[in-house]
Parts: C-alpha cells; structure tokens; sequence
C-alpha cells in the first residue's frame, strides 16, 4: 500500500493560495524589469533611414542593435559621425592594411570593393587601434569612410543584432 504525503494542509500551499495575485504580479514585474534593463543597457531598436544599405536594410526598417557587443568585420554597425547616425558595414578593422585610392578600396591586400569615383579621403597603410573603416551595402548611393575616412571606436552605438 502507497501512503501520499498530506501536503495540501502544509504552510507553503497555503501562503502561495492566499498570496496567488501578489506572486503572479511580482513575476510579471520582474520580468519587466529584466526586459527594461536589457534596452537599457544591452538592445536598443534603430529606424534605418536611406537607401545606403540595400538590399541588406531598407529605409524606414526597424531593427535592434546591440550595445556591448566587440565589433568584428562585417559586423553592420551603427555609429556617430558629424553629428549624423549612420548605418555602415564594417571592412576595415584596426590592424588590417588598407588601401583606398579613387577608384578602389583594399584590405590586406584583397579587393573588397570598386568604383568609377570613391570620394575625396585616400589612405594607405595600417588601419590604428580603435579605428574602422565602413563602406554602405549600396556603395553608389553611400556616404561613407570613402567620403570622410576612418571613425573612431567610441563613435559606434552598437551592432546589428
């Protein structure tokens, strides 16, 4: 013969049936709060606008960045520069050779993108620490490192999640 245990007189049952609303609402607080602090500090979401990035991003498209996130390349990041928000995929990392003269960009040596007219910024050697250099996914009808150079790492709000 199988005895049960008599649990539904313990004091726990109890305290969670007299307290049920203020459990479910603690729970449902603390998952606020969690998800609050992940936009806080971790996420935010970013209305793309302009066509720089098609087709990868299209204008108007919302999407989520992430904040602490190491920028790695072709990480499509979103940065600073002149006082502007820009969305730009990251080619030239700190460390890479780059090259960029008015109809070509290089990194390492490898040809990573072409043009009949680049813009005004040149450059030819090592790419410092803590600097990127980032092209637009539709490379004609982009401003980007080819127009005002290499951003710094404190520029960049986050990445594309």
């Amino acid at each position: 013969m199988i005895v049960k245990p008599k649990i539904s007189n313990s004091k726990f049952l109890k305290f969670i049936r007299k307290n049920r609303l203020i459990i479910i609402l603690s729970f449902i607080l603390v998952s606020l709060l969690i998800v609050l602090l992940l936009f806080i500090y971790v996420f935010r979401l970013v209305s793309v606008q302009g066509i720089s990035m098609l087709p990868t991003l299209k204008d108007g498209q919302k999407i989520f960045i992430n904040k602490v996130k190491k920028p790695q390349r072709n990480d499509v990041v979103v940065f600073n520069y002149n006082k502007t928000v820009l969305i730009k995929r990251l080619v030239g990392i700190p460390g890479d050779k780059l090259e960029v003269n008015e109809n070509s960009v290089l990194i390492n040596g490898k040809l990573v993108a072409s043009f009949s007219d680049l813009g005004f910024w040149k450059f030819n050697g090592i790419i410092p620490e803590n600097k990127f250099f980032a092209l637009g996914d539709n490379i004609n009808f982009s401003n980007d490192s080819r127009t005002f150079g290499l951003f710094d790492l404190n520029a960049i709000q986050g990445i594309w999640a």
